[in-house]
């Protein structure tokens, strides 16, 4: 019996020491003394109950689609007012004022990890190969999370029917209501609700094999005949939106899973 066990973690971290010029709006991918690939966005607080609800809250109309053509109503999402100005929106948007915007997560992959597992026993040989992200942050920003909500004529996905009704006011997505995920207002802009956790484990590959005996092949003259059962990208664990997938993030097309029988012959 052998059994060969292998691994690798690294972990990153960065801070931008210092740069000629500093960006006059308020930036925290490029910002001394801040790491590369934070998000910055607003505090999600659920949904507005009802009229008194909206009328009590700050103006959120800053960050509403089309301010005026339709009124904020509830099922609307609300938004933390955290300089408590009585006004949702992103200040002067400079790094001592960046109104009610806040750092809600970051795109780099921290954690990076693998492993790789083989076994061999009386001919059978075995494979399983692992490898993960063990922290990282997304905002999705395509149909393939947001559907309707992204344009009126966006495709309704399965996830969009969980979405606020009276009866439903515990939804993961608003109200129906088009346009909230365009132009940078409403879901185009940033915020807690939405924001991924793109981490993941992949099972990258298990292989199973079989040699036979070198009694039975030297008879037909073969020094080796292995058959085997190989698959591809065959499972992964994640919390992120089953629409994407966590190695490819945004529109690019998904991992095949692939599956491969083969025979190996050495004469």
């Amino acid at each position: 019996f052998r059994l060969n066990l292998g691994g690798n973690f690294s972990f990153t971290k960065n801070i931008i020491k210092e740069q000629l010029e500093e960006p006059k709006a308020y930036d925290y991918l490029y910002s001394t003394g801040k790491p590369v690939g934070q998000i910055f966005g607003y505090q999600a607080v659920g949904y507005f109950i009802d009229q008194a609800d909206i009328d009590n809250h700050a103006d959120q109309w800053d960050v509403t689609s089309y301010p005026g053509d339709r009124p904020i109503e509830p099922g609307d999402l609300k938004y933390k007012d955290l300089d408590n100005n009585g006004k949702i929106n992103n200040g002067s948007w400079t790094v001592n004022d960046p109104g009610d915007y806040k750092v809600i997560g970051n795109n780099a992959s921290r954690y990076n990890y693998g492993a790789d597992f083989t076994a061999e026993w009386n001919g059978l040989d075995f494979r399983v190969l692992l490898q993960g992200v063990g922290k990282k942050d997304w905002y999705p920003e395509s149909h393939y999370f947001f559907g309707i909500y992204r344009a009126p004529w966006g495709n309704v996905l399965e996830n969009n029917l969980d979405h606020w009704t009276p009866e439903n006011t515990d939804a993961y997505f608003p109200r129906l209501k088009s346009y909230i995920a365009e132009g940078g207002k409403d879901l185009a802009i940033n915020q807690t609700r939405y924001l991924q956790n793109a981490a993941y484990l992949r099972i990258k590959n298990i292989t199973i094999g079989y040699t036979l005996p070198k009694k039975f092949t030297m008879k037909a003259k073969l020094e080796r005949v292995r058959l085997y059962l190989t698959g591809d990208n065959i499972f992964e664990f994640t919390k992120l939106s089953k629409n994407y997938d966590p190695e490819i993030l945004g529109t690019s097309h998904p991992m095949q899973r692939l599956f491969t029988f083969g025979l190996n012959l050495s004469f």
